[in-house]
């Protein structure tokens, strides 16, 4: 939400919807990510990648690309680096992008939308925290947020103005 908020503020408008979307499910087998691409099917071919941030409350210390998308992410990761020097930011270029997984970017890879999973770093106990009782607002992690959500605009924004889908794969 606070991404959306960020784009909102700067007053942008992008080439292309930028859609957010919540779900639940996850735990139970990917229900509601799994239902959104049954029940948008035909929009499919329109969505250039999905974004998943679902891994507790570190910043996002970066992602998992294919080589054909360096052209994009190259500028966003130094740009990420620039604005958060001490919460360094990584592209780690992959062979192929995951077909499973338990969280929700894997429903969009299995049916070849680019489905992007930040993964988080930082010094919050990630084990003590996500997904348990202690996952409240008092043990977030307040310029983690800020980078995550700045990040999280950051890249939808740059998608969104990109002149071309992200290249699939078959």
């Amino acid at each position: 939400l606070e991404a959306i908020r960020i784009l909102r503020e700067a007053g942008v408008r992008p080439k292309r919807t930028i859609r957010l979307v919540l779900w639940g499910g996850e735990e139970q087998g990917l229900l509601g990510s799994r239902d959104y691409v049954k029940k948008h099917e035909s929009e499919l071919p329109k969505i250039s990648a999905m974004f998943n941030d679902d891994a507790g409350s570190n910043y996002q210390g970066g992602l998992n690309i294919l080589k054909e998308w360096m052209p994009f992410f190259g500028p966003l990761e130094e740009n990420i680096n620039r604005a958060f020097p001490g919460m360094p930011f990584k592209l780690n270029v992959v062979e192929q992008m995951s077909r499973g997984g338990g969280s929700d970017h894997a429903s969009f890879n299995a049916v070849g939308v680019p489905g992007l999973h930040w993964f988080e770093t930082g010094r919050q106990n990630y084990r003590h925290i996500w997904h348990t009782q202690n996952d409240t607002y008092e043990n977030a992690i307040p310029e983690y947020l800020v980078q995550s959500a700045t990040n999280s605009a950051l890249a939808a924004y740059y998608l969104a103005m990109m002149p071309d889908l992200l290249p699939r794969r078959a």
